[in-house]
C-alpha cells in the first residue's frame, strides 16, 4: 500500500471554538482573507489565515462574525442538515395536528394556539443552541436523537390536547372548573406532556454544558453560558412540578407551560443579547427563521391538497365554478405570503439584538400564518359544501306531497340526497373522529324523514 491512510474519526466531543496554533490572534479581514487587526482590552493581535484551522464553514465575507470581543466560535452560514432534519420533525408534528383539530370555535382556537407555542417555542430553544455551539460528534448526535423523541411525543399528544373543555360538557356535571382530557381523569396525556417538556429542557441544558466545558478556558464565556443552561434546568424542574399539579378538576396548571416558555427565552435572548461573546453574530439565525416560514407554507399547500382531494373523493359535491375560485385565490395568498416574506430578507448580517428581535417577532408571524392557511383551506372545503347544499334547499319547493304516492316518492327522492351526501362525506373523512360526526348527522337526518314520512301518514322505511 503506498502512502499512509489516513482516517478521520468522529469524536465523541467537539468544541465550537474554531482552533489556532500558538502565537496568533481571532480575528481575519473581510476583505482580504489575510490580515485583520482589532483592538483588544490589553493588545493588538494579528492571524493569518495560514494558521487557522477549521475555518472551511465560516463566512468570511462577514466582517460582524470576526469583529468579535471574544474567541473565535466557528459558525456556519448555513442551516446543517441535521438541523434540516430536526425541521421536518416540526412541520410532521404540525401537519398531524391541523388534521386531528380543525379550529371551528374559540376553544379549539385557544388549543391550537397552545400547543403551537409551546412546540414552537420547543424548536426555538433547540435552535438558539445550534446555530451557535452545535458541532458535529458523537454526543451532538445522540443529543439531536434525543431531540427528535421529544418531537415525537409531541406528535403522540397532540390529538389528546384538549385544554380548556368545561368539565359540564365533557362528563355531564356541573362545575365552573376546566379539565383537560376527555374519560382521563388522571390526566395521563398531560402529565406525559410536561415530562417530555421537561427532558427537552435537561437535553439542553447536557448541551450546554458539555459547550461551557469545551470553551472552559475563554473566562468571557463561562458566566452567560452558566446562566443559560441553568435557566434551562430551572425551566426543567417547573415541568417536573407541573406533572403533580394535573389531577381531576385542578388541570388549568397547563397555562404554566406558556409562562415558563415566553420566560426561559426571554431570559435566554436577555443574556445573548448583554455578553456578546455568545451573541448570534455570524449565525444563520435569520436563515433559520426563513426556512421554517417556508416549511409553515409548505405545510398550508398541504392543507390545500388534501381539501380538494376530499371534495374528489366525495364526488356530489364537485368542482363549481365558485369553488374553483376558490382554489385559485387560496393558491395565489399563498404565493403573496410568500413574496411578501422572502423577497424582502436582508441578504448581509444585520445586529446581533436585531437579528434576536428578528427571530422573536416570527413567533406571532407564524402563528398567524398557520391559522390564516388553515382557515383559507377550510373555506374552500365550506363553499363547495355550501353549494351543493343550496342546490338541494333549492329542489325542496319543486317537491309535492298532494297525493301519498306523490308524497312517497318525493320523500324517497330526498332520502337517496341524504344518503349520497353522507357517503361522500363518509369517503372524504380523514379519520375515526369524522366518520362518528357524520354518523350522527346521517341518523338524525334518517330520524327526521321517518318523522316526515309518519307525518304524511306513509309507510316507513322497509314497509311495503
Amino acid at each position: 500500500m503506498s502512502g499512509e491512510q489516513q482516517t478521520n474519526h468522529l469524536p465523541f466531543f467537539s468544541s465550537p471554538i474554531v482552533r489556532r496554533e500558538s502565537g496568533t490572534d481571532w480575528s481575519v479581514d473581510p476583505r482580504t482573507h489575510s490580515n485583520f487587526r482589532r483592538t483588544s482590552r490589553s493588545r493588538t493581535q494579528t492571524l493569518s489565515l495560514n494558521n487557522i484551522q477549521g475555518l472551511s464553514e465560516v463566512d468570511l465575507d462577514d466582517k460582524d462574525a470576526y469583529s468579535l470581543d471574544s474567541p473565535l466560535i466557528q459558525r456556519h452560514s448555513e442551516a446543517t442538515n441535521s438541523e434540516l432534519f430536526y425541521d421536518l420533525f416540526f412541520v410532521a408534528n404540525l401537519t398531524v395536528f391541523c388534521s386531528v383539530k380543525e379550529v371551528n370555535d374559540t376553544t379549539t382556537l385557544a388549543q391550537y394556539i397552545g400547543f403551537f407555542t409551546i412546540l414552537w417555542f420547543s424548536w426555538f430553544q433547540v435552535s438558539m443552541y445550534d446555530v451557535r455551539f452545535s458541532k458535529d460528534s458523537i454526543f451532538d448526535r445522540v443529543a439531536k436523537a434525543l431531540q427528535f423523541g421529544v418531537m415525537v411525543g409531541f406528535a403522540i399528544n397532540g390529538p389528546t390536547f384538549d385544554v380548556g373543555e368545561k368539565l359540564e360538557s365533557i362528563m355531564g356535571l356541573s362545575s365552573d372548573d376546566s379539565i383537560t382530557i376527555i374519560a382521563d381523569p388522571n390526566l395521563t396525556s398531560f402529565k406525559s406532556l410536561t415530562i417530555i417538556m421537561m427532558a427537552s429542557r435537561l437535553v439542553l441544558v447536557l448541551q450546554y454544558l458539555q459547550a461551557l466545558y469545551q470553551t472552559r478556558h475563554q473566562k468571557e464565556t463561562i458566566l452567560p453560558m452558566s446562566l443559560i443552561a441553568g435557566t434551562e434546568f430551572i425551566a426543567a424542574l417547573v415541568y417536573f412540578g407541573l406533572y403533580f399539579a394535573f389531577h381531576m378538576l385542578h388541570s388549568n396548571a397547563y397555562l404554566t407551560w406558556y409562562g415558563v416558555a415566553f420566560l426561559e427565552t426571554a431570559i435566554c435572548t436577555a443574556v445573548s443579547s448583554i455578553w456578546r461573546t455568545i451573541s448570534f453574530k455570524g449565525t444563520h439565525l435569520v436563515q433559520r427563521m426563513s426556512l421554517l416560514t417556508l416549511i409553515i407554507l409548505g405545510e398550508g399547500i398541504i392543507g390545500l391538497s388534501k381539501k380538494c382531494q376530499s371534495i374528489v373523493k366525495g364526488q356530489i359535491f364537485g368542482f363549481t365554478s365558485s369553488t374553483i375560485a376558490n382554489i385559485a385565490c387560496c393558491v395565489l395568498f399563498i404565493y403573496l405570503l410568500f413574496l411578501l416574506h422572502f423577497p424582502s430578507l436582508p441578504q448581509r448580517h444585520f445586529g446581533s439584538i436585531r437579528q434576536q428581535i428578528y427571530a422573536l417577532v416570527h413567533f406571532p408571524l407564524h402563528l398567524a400564518l398557520v391559522l390564516s392557511l388553515d382557515g383559507a383551506n377550510q373555506f374552500i372545503a365550506w363553499r363547495a359544501a355550501t353549494v351543493r347544499v343550496n342546490s338541494l334547499m333549492a329542489q325542496l319547493p319543486a317537491m309535492s306531497f298532494s297525493t301519498p304516492q306523490v308524497a312517497k316518492s318525493s320523500v324517497e327522492s330526498l332520502e337517496a340526497t341524504v344518503n349520497d351526501v353522507f357517503y361522500a362525506a363518509f369517503k372524504s373523512a380523514d379519520g375515526v373522529g369524522e366518520v362518528l360526526h357524520y354518523a350522527k348527522g346521517n341518523g338524525t337526518a334518517h330520524v327526521g324523514l321517518e318523522l316526515l314520512r309518519t307525518s304524511l301518514a306513509l309507510p316507513l322505511a322497509g314497509e311495503d
